[in-house]
Formats: C-alpha cells, sequence, structure tokens
C-alpha cells in the first residue's frame, strides 16, 4: 500500500476500503467469525478500515468511539493533515435502517457537534464524512439496497429522511465518493453463505460554509 501525502482523500478513502477488503478476504478463507446466522459486529468494520488506513497514512490520528453531546458518540474519528474524517458504521440487516442512518448523517450537519467532537478543530480543516456498512444480498429490502448503493441509495432514500428535520439541509454535504465490494468468490471452509455478503461505502466532503448550528435532542427524528 503506497504512503503518499499527495493523495486525496477519495483516493486515501479507496486504497484502504480494498485493503480492509482484502484483510477481510483472508479472514474468510480461513473461518467463519460469526456464529449461526448472528453476523459481523460493527466494530470489525472501522478497525480493519483504521487499520488500513494507518497503514497508508501512518502519521494520521485515529480514535474509536468518540463522546460528544448527551451520552453520543461517533464510531471513529481521523486527522489527517488538513482533513477530519469522522467514520459511522451500520450493519444493514433485515429491518430497515433509514431512519438510523440519516440520525448518524444529520447529526454531524450540526456544526457545534463537530466542534466537540474535534476540539474545535474542525474550524482549521476539511471535513468529510464516511459511512461504511455490510449487508447480505438476499431478501427484497436488502437487494434494493444493494442495487442502489452506489447510484442514488443516499439520494434517495437517505437524504429526505434528513429533509423531515426542517433545521437540516442535506445540501450541506457532497457525495464523492462510494463503492460496495462481494465476497462471492470466497470459498469458505465451513459456511458458503459468505458468498453473499458485502461490504460498502459512501464518502461525503462537508461544504466550507456549512455551519448549521442547532440545539438538537438525542433523535433527531
Amino acid at each position: 500500500m503506497e504512503q503518499n501525502k499527495e493523495l486525496t482523500i477519495e483516493a486515501k478513502v479507496e486504497e484502504a476500503f480494498k485493503g480492509k477488503r482484502i484483510d477481510y478476504e483472508r479472514v474468510f478463507q480461513n473461518i467463519y467469525p460469526a456464529h449461526g446466522r448472528n453476523g459481523f459486529t460493527e466494530r470489525n468494520q472501522t478497525f480493519f478500515f483504521t487499520h488500513n488506513y494507518l497503514k497508508l497514512r501512518p502519521e494520521a490520528i485515529c480514535w474509536q468511539e468518540v463522546p460528544f453531546g448527551k451520552k453520543e458518540h461517533i464510531d471513529t474519528l481521523i486527522i489527517d493533515g488538513n482533513s477530519v474524517i469522522y467514520i459511522e458504521a451500520k450493519r444493514i440487516s433485515g429491518n430497515p435502517k433509514e431512519k438510523e442512518i440519516a440520525d448518524d448523517l444529520g447529526r454531524l450537519l450540526i456544526h457545534s457537534y463537530r466542534q466537540e467532537i474535534t476540539k474545535g478543530l474542525c474550524c482549521e480543516k476539511d471535513e468529510y464524512i464516511l459511512y461504511i456498512t455490510d449487508i447480505w444480498d438476499e431478501g427484497k429490502y436488502k437487494k434494493n439496497v444493494i442495487n442502489k448503493w452506489v447510484e442514488n441509495y443516499f439520494l434517495e432514500v437517505i437524504y429526505p429522511q434528513i429533509e423531515r428535520n426542517p433545521e437540516l439541509h442535506y445540501s450541506e454535504i457532497e457525495e464523492i465518493k462510494s463503492g460496495i465490494f462481494s465476497f462471492e468468490k470466497i470459498n469458505n471452509p465451513t459456511e458458503n453463505a459468505i458468498k453473499k455478503y458485502n461490504i460498502a461505502y459512501s464518502l461525503f466532503k462537508i461544504k466550507s460554509d456549512s455551519y448549521t448550528n442547532i440545539l438538537c435532542p438525542k433523535k433527531l427524528f
């Protein structure tokens, strides 16, 4: 994995996600790290991504579960030079997750929250939100999410949820990169279902004039 500070954030995220996929493949070729249909915990999503990001950018700062507000936290924070990346992870299971995803994104539109998370550093840096998820290719709902993810999932499904709060506006962020990867070619020694497993991400740039600064309850919607 090439270490190059001249890479854009989009390129760094893409490279780190490719490394995460390789690590996942190495695991799945040897073991099935779950019991029955319990799936894989969200922490693995953020761990493997940040592990590969730090291989690419060892001078970056990374911390898990950064607290803010009243008993809230974001899953991961990365500070890399002049950039801040707020990371949220979600398992998309059989139950619709649109409101939860919108809540995760919506609270990061609030400037005072971002100031609290970064102790004011966000005012001096470019800001990004990275949303990562995993999803199984099964059932009508999850298949629909997979089909829409790269093209228009957030535009058609998540942004309207954000706009339900009249003080939040999705126009303050711009989706600049997304990807989804399957493991259909993996031969797991104990569980063939891994072929239906997918990991995905979407990267958003917070526009420099985004200063929504409302007092917001724990749940936005």
